[in-house]
């Protein structure tokens, strides 16, 4: 795990452009006159889903050469496919606009990175 703050800063940036850009292409490709039945919200999920996996392999590709690829593929499709996914799941029910879209990207991207950090942390143990 890098603890270097330049690397560090590029992981958060990278987290959380690439949730909020999943979120603003989920949000502007699902329709908000779909009705709030479970089943809509299921394919709303999935097309986020789809559309931030999309958007985490992209943004891998494109932050790697920057901050490195091991230390940077899991944080951004994790945070690509959470945020496309949250923004699918809502968008149907709440009518987002691009702004919430692209804030809870950012907050999704944010808490991915926290995420992968606390788990690589609890994995890796002491280091002797």
């Amino acid at each position: 795990m890098e603890r270097r703050v330049y690397f560090i800063l590029g992981d958060l940036l990278a987290c959380a452009v690439i949730a909020a850009a999943a979120g603003l292409l989920t949000q502007s490709l699902i329709p908000v006159d779909w009705a709030a039945a479970p089943i809509v919200i299921l394919i709303g999920m999935l097309i986020g889903l789809l559309i931030g996996l999309f958007a985490g392999i992209f943004g891998g590709f494109l932050f790697a050469p920057f901050f490195g690829a091991m230390e940077l593929i899991l944080p951004v499709t994790l945070s690509g496919t959470a945020g496309g996914m949250l923004t699918g799941m809502l968008h149907p029910l709440a009518g987002l606009t691009p702004g919430e879209a692209i804030q809870g990207g950012i907050l999704v991207g944010i808490l991915c990175l926290v995420f992968t950090y606390l788990l690589q942390t609890i994995l890796h143990g002491e280091v002797k």
